[in-house]
Order: structure tokens, then sequence, then C-alpha cells
């Protein structure tokens, strides 16, 4: 009697317990409700049927892509040292004031005297793959000798005796662009502009 007393005992906790989930409130836990730290890290990623956000670690792939991107930030030099650095190297590499100018009214107008992404003069393709191939190809020296002693020296050294033939700024700055870099629209306004301010900042007469 007392076995059956206690089982049907049980039975009524039971039920008064399920009776009391039924009558609390159930609430979905939504994205916009859900406070994430971090979030710019987080992949806002969700498996089916899932209603909430579901944080993911960072990868170590991504770890070592934003290591990557540190240290390449690191070989690009400051521009404003870049233009002093580049007219120094083109003026020792033989270039007289003029064709140096023209040169750098080029880089400027290309990519800004920086050497980040395609480099200082914006080199597509074949040539672009063969920079990459150098021990730091984000480096100004690296991109100053390719330009100078491999391809002005080498495969364009036609573009050289060009440069080496002009007098003036105007002359070089076109010669730079329309043999050098030949590009799809040429700025050819700016690219003499750019020029005229690098001799005029670096020029000094004797």
């Amino acid at each position: 009697m007392e076995a059956i007393f206690n089982k049907g005992l049980f039975r009524t906790i039971i039920a008064i317990f399920a009776i009391g989930l039924a009558l609390v409130p159930f609430n979905v836990i939504s994205e916009d409700s859900v406070n994430v730290p971090n979030s710019k890290y987080i992949i806002k990623s969700t498996e089916q049927g899932d209603s909430y956000l579901r944080p993911q670690p960072v990868t170590a792939a991504k770890a070592e892509l934003d290591r990557a991107a540190a240290i390449k930030a690191r070989l690009v030099e400051n521009p404003k040292s870049n233009r002093d650095n580049i007219w120094n190297y083109l003026v020792k590499a033989g270039f007289t004031d003029e064709q140096t100018a023209g040169i750098m009214g080029n880089l400027r107008q290309e990519h800004g005297y920086e050497t980040s992404g395609d480099g200082l003069a914006q080199w597509q393709g074949g040539r672009r793959a063969k920079l990459m191939s150098m021990k730091n190809p984000h480096s100004l020296k690296t991109q100053l000798d390719f330009m100078v002693k491999v391809e002005l020296g080498g495969g364009y050294s036609g573009v050289k005796k060009l440069l080496k033939k002009c007098k003036t700024v105007e002359d070089a700055a076109v010669v730079f662009c329309n043999k050098y870099e030949r590009p799809g629209i040429p700025a050819m306004n700016k690219r003499i502009a750019y020029a005229r301010e690098a001799y005029a900042l670096y020029h000094k007469d004797i």
C-alpha cells in the first residue's frame, strides 16, 4: 500500500513540473539579441536550424595572412623617403636631373612612389612575376634595381638609350611613359606636371 502511495505521489510531482514548464514563456535567442565581443574576428555562419550567432575562432590561416600583411607593410617605405631615395638612386645611376624627373613623374602617377601591390611602376604579367621572384620584391632597393638594372639594362635597353637623349623634363616623361610604362590611359599632363614638380624640388643650379 505504501509503495502504491509513493508511486502516485511521484507521478503527481512529475505532472506538476511538466505543467510549470508549459507555462514558462520560451524566448528564442536571435542574432540581434546576442552581444558578441570582437565581432570583426567572428565568422557569421550558423548551422542549419541554429537561431544564434555561432562564434568561430580565428583560424591559423587567417593569423598567417595577418602576419604576412604586417611584414609586407614594414617593407614598404614611407612615400616621402621613397621620393628622396628614388631621386638619389637614379642620379647615381647616371641619369640627368631632367631624365630623373621624367621617370619620377611617371612613378608618382603610377603608384605615388609606393612599392606595395604591383610596385613603383605597376608592373603586370610576366614583368610582375619576374619582380616577385626576386628577394624582398616589395623593398624599394629591389624594385629600383629591377627597373634600372634588369629591365633598362636588359630587355628595355632601347628605352634607356632614348631617355639618355632627352634634354628636357617633358621629353623624358613622355618617352618613359610611351616606351616603358605603356599605360592604357596615359594621363600625360599629370605625368609631366609631376615630373616638373620633382625637378623643381631637387634640381640645383650650379
